[in-house]
């Protein structure tokens, strides 16, 4: 009985997903300036924040979700979450206002990162359905589960990029600043959007960076010291790289060399990019700036093998992966467009079903 209450749970996210899509795809194709309406964007708001209640394993004892609720829910800890997110810890002040119960943290927070990512969606012009079947079947579709921080700062962060590319980039600012604010990471968006800007003035630029790249990831181990003293002086970034720096400063390699296979997903899309960029970059909107992020995407995937922590930097950039690829498939032969979409949607549903298998039949829910 208990297994098939887990399954039940699987399945509900994951028809959950499809649901979205199909909604997505038949709106679209009556609208395609809405994009998505406001009565199923509360009910599928609704629907994804009642399972942030119910996806956590009983008695919520373990993980980052036992750690959220605790704080939470017990006076005298509103200073610690402070420090450690501005941006959490002013919603939780909001929620405390009328209640300590965690379920309703957990709720509030899946709806927010819900909602926010689905007006990305919608304001951004160039999005399509596919966009979103594929963000909620990556692995940052969860991480408004259990991820609160991480969660709250990719949301912003997705909202910022979104009017950066818009053209809209005094919006990007405040939305940037509130992700950094929600979890240190969204620093790394930063330089990314300088690099992105220099790489999109010309081809041979473009290959300067992606050879300083390549580089950095194939010497990463003997150079990581000085990364590791630069994320340093970040605020907040020293007690995430101190976790992975031994008493001389060297960095210490945990190598799982299965974070390269799980993030095949975006090799894939990067590799298709490069090679259809002669042909499609005056076709579609802001593409080598989408290129060279969708590159930063695949070379911090690639180094997480070293430093599990880059994979955190990696996600702030699926958003232009997603979006680049659903446009090159619009360009696509009808034949060559389905190869590409089965491959895709099929390596992320599996990944994504294994993900939810281990969370549910490991630890009993995702932690």
């Amino acid at each position: 009985m208990n297994d098939l209450l887990l399954i039940g749970k699987i399945a509900y996210y994951l028809v959950f997903v499809f649901c979205l899509f199909l909604y997505a795809k038949y709106k679209y194709k009556n609208d395609r300036i809405k994009k998505f309406g406001l009565v199923a964007l509360i009910i599928f708001g609704i629907i994804f924040g009642v399972y942030g209640i119910i996806c956590g394993p009983p008695g919520e004892s373990i993980g980052d979700r036992h750690n959220y609720v605790q704080r939470f829910e017990t006076p005298g800890q509103e200073e610690y979450m402070k420090n450690q997110s501005i941006g959490l810890w002013a919603l939780e002040s909001i929620i405390q206002l009328f209640t300590r119960n965690g379920s309703v943290l957990f709720f509030v927070v899946a709806t927010v990162y819900f909602v926010v990512n689905i007006y990305c969606y919608k304001k951004c012009k160039e999005s399509r359905p596919l966009y979103l079947l594929l963000f909620f079947l990556s692995t940052v579709g969860l991480w408004g589960f259990f991820a609160m921080k991480q969660a709250l700062s990719l949301a912003f962060a997705n909202l910022a990029l979104v009017y950066y590319m818009e053209g809209k980039k005094k919006w990007a600012i405040p939305f940037l600043i509130v992700a950094i604010l929600c979890h240190e990471a969204a620093w790394i968006v930063i330089p990314c959007l300088i690099a992105a800007e220099y790489g999109k003035k010309s081809k041979v630029r473009q290959w300067v960076l992606y050879i300083i790249l390549f580089a950095i990831a194939i010497f990463y181990p003997q150079i990581s010291k000085y990364f590791i003293s630069l994320f340093s002086h970040l605020p907040g970034m020293d007690t995430q790289v101190g976790n992975y720096v031994d008493s001389s400063g060297s960095m210490i390699v945990d190598t799982n060399f299965f974070t390269i296979f799980k993030s095949a997903p975006y090799y894939i899309i990067t590799i298709f990019a490069i090679l259809y960029r002669k042909k499609l970059r005056d076709k579609i909107k802001n593409y080598d700036f989408m290129l060279v992020l969708s590159v930063f995407c695949s070379i911090f995937s690639v180094l997480s093998v070293y430093m599990y922590w880059m994979f955190r930097f990696a996600t702030y950039f699926y958003l232009p992966c997603f979006l680049l690829i659903v446009q090159i498939l619009e360009h696509l032969e009808e034949s060559n467009r389905k190869v590409l979409i089965v491959l895709i949607v099929s390596i992320m549903l599996g990944l994504m079903v294994k993900l939810l298998l281990q969370y549910y039949f490991i630890y009993g829910g995702i932690i």
